[in-house]
């Protein structure tokens, strides 16, 4: 029964276990964390022992680059910033990584899937990692993006390089999870901010995990297909219960997502060793439950080497109904914080 109920979802896995083991079959994934904001994400990263993916920080201010730990680091703008900040200059940002576009492509070469993350609002994020991204695309890599927008306190300038950069940031990335940062505090209002920013990153981690551990190359293009080239929100649960894990992904704080609509959906379990496809049958019929039947769902399981003591389920909906709007304005990527969602269209009255 459970082999006949998935045949009705996109398995993106590979049916022959030892083909997995095969240097040639595995996604090769790299993070690059783009500026203050995103190599401060690389090192959670790195706290979290991410180990599937390889861990890059790229910023212009030597003195923040000591400070992270990552696999590798990339000094951008050397000749024209000798280790300064970009001072705020989004111009000066993207000149830095044009000047380093030759280290960018090595460090880029060979790569199928690109994390990259940055805040914007400053220089170096709102300036270099646009380039970055079309550096990456240019390559053939599938880019996602994981991407935080500035406070609303934060002036009009901030907001200003915020806007400009997403809008150059969407044209190359494969897919946008954008995290408003006054929406990140409002759904967890008595923690520490680097504790907020620790619960995004621990999805990007799931993220990172399901697609490293759970796919092979040969999925790559069921993957491209499935994102859509268009904005996507992110839901996150680990529980005992499977069917508990599903609903704490599809009701995670962070997505404003609801049941109804379409779109595709893109299923992450991280279930160990004795995950199997019953466990599977019961999580997708759960999900059918919450999200409707009327999707395509894509899936993967990553079941590592040994037991593991909880579930974990990670979703990705690319939200398509928006993937050919255009924002005029920062304030459309924000509706989130008057409670209404910002990756979907409001529905008609």
């Amino acid at each position: 029964m459970a082999q006949s109920f998935l045949r009705r979802f996109h398995y993106l896995g590979e049916d022959l276990p030892d083909l997995v083991e095969d240097i040639e079959m595995k996604i090769r994934c790299k993070v690059l964390g783009v500026g203050g904001c995103g190599s401060n994400s690389i090192n959670r990263l790195k706290d979290m022992d991410v180990d599937n993916a390889e861990l890059i920080a790229f910023n212009t201010d030597v003195q923040k680059l000591f400070e992270i730990h990552a696999d590798r680091k990339l000094l951008l703008g050397q000749d024209l910033l000798h280790g300064l900040s970009t001072g705020g200059s989004p111009y000066i940002g993207r000149k830095a990584a044009r000047s380093a576009r030759k280290d960018i492509d090595n460090i880029l070469k060979g790569t199928d899937v690109v994390f990259l993350v940055a805040g914007l609002g400053g220089g170096t994020g709102s300036g270099a990692a646009p380039e970055v991204a079309a550096r990456a695309r240019s390559m053939g890599a599938i880019t996602i993006g994981l991407i935080v927008v500035p406070f609303s306190v934060s002036g009009r300038l901030h907001r200003r390089r915020a806007e400009r950069a997403l809008r150059q940031l969407r044209k190359d990335l494969d897919a946008m999870i954008v995290v408003p940062n006054d929406h990140l505090l409002e759904v967890t209002p008595s923690v520490p901010v680097n504790t907020a920013f620790r619960l995004v990153d621990d999805a990007l981690r799931s993220v990172i995990t399901g697609i490293s551990r759970g796919m092979t190359r040969s999925s790559l293009h069921e993957l491209r297909k499935a994102l859509g080239h268009c904005e996507v929100v992110l839901g996150l649960g680990r529980s005992n219960d499977i069917e508990e894990a599903v609903d704490l992904a599809v009701e995670w704080p962070l997505s404003e997502y609801g049941p109804t609509g379409d779109d595709p959906v893109l299923v992450m379990f991280d279930g160990g060793i004795d995950f199997d496809h019953q466990a599977a049958e019961k999580a997708m019929a759960r999900m059918m439950d919450q999200l409707g039947t009327g999707r395509h769902y894509y899936w993967a399981i990553d079941q590592g080497l040994k037991p593991r003591p909880s579930v974990g389920v990670t979703l990705m909906i690319p939200a398509t109904s928006i993937r050919k709007q255009e924002p005029h304005a920062l304030e459309d990527w924000l509706p989130a914080i008057d409670g209404v969602s910002l990756l979907r269209p409001e529905k008609a009255q």
